[in-house]
């Protein structure tokens, strides 16, 4: 608490120990926060060296191969019945999944801007890919991507779906640099070339 005072007796336990105990520990002998004793020890103009905070942190931490002085032990050996029935309200239960856990079918925006969906736990798949596979009845093929007509990246109406090699891709990208009238010339071509793929897969 603010303004909180010290006993005389707690600040010499203080000064004999900040060199030697981790100020958590000096807090809890003390029945004190820590954020307490060590502003107090600031005040008292105790200066705790890089090393020794260093140490005790080091000490504080699991060494290799450490085990849990309750491990194999069932919990009723450590646990009150009291403090076993607070922890059982709050499990998990089996098969229980967090209240923020999403759904099948759920959809998201990429960093790239592109519409994703739940289709399993765990596992998104672009949904211009989903919309196109149920209009066709077919998985899109390796090495093909499906591509929108305007440009635009939500628009997934499946008209608005287009199945593209990444060489056809690769190349529609680079005739921005063309002048206008070459750059239908090329569309053109693009569109038969995709128009025979459709009729020979079918």
């Amino acid at each position: 608490m603010k303004g909180t005072r010290y006993t005389e007796a707690e600040k010499q336990y203080m000064k004999d120990n900040y060199l030697i105990r981790p100020v958590k520990t000096i807090a809890h002998d003390l029945g004190r926060s820590e954020f307490g004793v060590r502003n107090q020890i600031r005040i008292l103009g105790l200066v705790i060296p890089a090393e020794i905070i260093k140490m005790n942190i080091e000490n504080s931490r699991f060494k290799k191969g450490h085990k849990t002085f309750n491990a194999g032990v069932k919990q009723s050996e450590w646990l009150s019945p009291d403090k076993i029935e607070v922890i059982r309200k709050t499990q998990f239960k089996k098969g229980q999944e967090p209240h923020n856990t999403n759904y099948d079918g759920h959809e998201r925006i990429s960093k790239d801007g592109y519409v994703e969906v739940r289709v399993s736990k765990g596992v998104y798949r672009l949904k211009s890919r989903v919309v196109w596979e149920q209009t066709h009845g077919r998985k899109v093929p390796k090495s093909h991507i499906i591509a929108f007509r305007d440009g635009d990246k939500l628009n997934l109406d499946p008209d608005n779906l287009v199945l593209m090699s990444r060489v056809e891709n690769m190349e529609r990208n680079t005739i921005q640099r063309f002048p206008r009238e070459l750059k239908q010339v090329i569309k053109l071509s693009h569109k038969l070339k995709r128009k025979l793929n459709e009729k020979l897969n079918k």
